[in-house]
């Protein structure tokens, strides 16, 4: 991790979250603290605060040996460590327990200058603001989580009216791979649909930095990581190398999750994620949206029957009428065959009269 992927205070906990927390701990026992992580930097807090000789910046590259030391041995393991730095002061340091999609956090703690106490006590107290630091930190990803969550369900729930009112079903696709762009932050994905007749599947669109070699990736369901996935309508995950290749999957690709769509007996498209892990929220949200898709495909369907029989009925009213308005047999044969090509979609066509006799 770099320091421009390091995440900012608020995604680990509020700024008042953390003034709160930091001072309740100054006022109960003069100890100052601080978040760093390696090789991200500081987290939050002012490390100079702490009093540390050397005072470090904000890189850690600058921080003395010592510092960067203590806060690796402290990743490496679960209890609250206490350490002299060069002056001989205390200072203890231990790993913050957060949510899984977090970096590691250091927490670092020293006491005031003068203030008295054994180090067992420092320890103690170390311990303690890593306890209650760590609930923090749980509450606010769940919480976090939670709106993220809601946010995505009302915007997919906002998207339905624009699916419905699609043009054409390569609009849908689009729409359903801009969804998992923007909502899910899916670099890579692709839309197969299934070859008439057959269990094998076909890229029909795909986006991210794969599109090109996604476009000429073909899914059979006979492969077994994904043998159940029309049975069972449910998500298949795919990591395994042997497997992926076994899928066809093109180089490039270290992991695949596959959503069926289809309201009917068969499952009509599939919407593949790829290179993107997923949390179990997540892939319920995707498996209610391919659902959701299913439903506006099937209306396209029986609203594009219902326009097709509609036409049907309208021209057979046609020919009925044009039959009745003309007596010359040229005529009728011309309009019949016109009607029929009409009807069957046919460039051109002929009909065959039987001679007399």
């Amino acid at each position: 991790m770099s320091a421009a992927s390091l995440p900012n205070l608020g995604k680990i906990l509020s700024p008042t979250q953390w003034e709160r927390f930091t001072r309740s701990f100054a006022d109960a026992a003069g100890v100052r603290l601080a978040l760093v992580c390696l090789p991200g930097g500081v987290v939050a807090g002012d490390l100079r605060e702490l009093g540390l000789p050397e005072v470090p910046g904000e890189d850690p590259r600058q921080w003395p040996a010592f510092l960067r030391k203590i806060v690796k041995q402290a990743l490496g393991g679960d209890d609250t460590i206490l350490f002299r730095d060069p002056s001989g002061r205390l200072v203890f340091a231990g790993p913050v327990a957060g949510a899984p999609d977090l970096p590691q956090i250091t927490l670092l703690g020293a006491r005031d200058a003068g203030a008295e106490g054994e180090p067992r006590k420092l320890q103690a107290w170390g311990s303690l603001a890593r306890l209650c630091l760590g609930a923090l930190v749980r509450g606010h990803a769940d919480r976090r989580r939670a709106d993220r969550d809601r946010t995505r369900a009302v915007t997919l729930f906002d998207l339905l009216p624009d699916l419905l009112q699609a043009g054409s079903a390569l609009e849908v696709w689009g729409l359903a791979l801009s969804t998992l762009s923007v909502l899910f932050e899916v670099e890579n994905a692709a839309v197969l649909v299934r070859e008439s007749g057959t269990d094998r599947f076909r890229v029909q669109t795909a986006s991210g930095p794969l599109e090109k070699t996604l476009l000429s990736w073909s899914l059979s369901l006979d492969a077994p990581p994904v043998a159940d996935l029309e049975k069972h309508r449910r998500p298949v995950r795919v990591d395994d190398p042997h497997e992926l290749s076994r899928l066809g999957l093109p180089e490039g690709v270290e992991r695949v999750s596959l959503f069926p769509v289809g309201t009917g007996a068969h499952v009509d498209l599939v919407l593949a994620v790829v290179n993107r892990e997923l949390d179990a929220d997540e892939s319920a949200l995707l498996r209610g949206f391919g659902v959701q898709l299913g439903v506006v495909l099937e209306n396209r369907r029986l609203q594009e029957d219902a326009r097709r029989r509609h036409e049907q009925v309208a021209a057979v009213r046609s020919l009925s009428q044009r039959f009745l308005g003309s007596l010359d047999p040229e005529e009728l044969f011309r309009v019949i065959l016109d009607e029929a090509r009409k009807l069957t979609g046919a460039r051109k066509g002929s009909l065959m009269v039987p001679e007399a006799g």
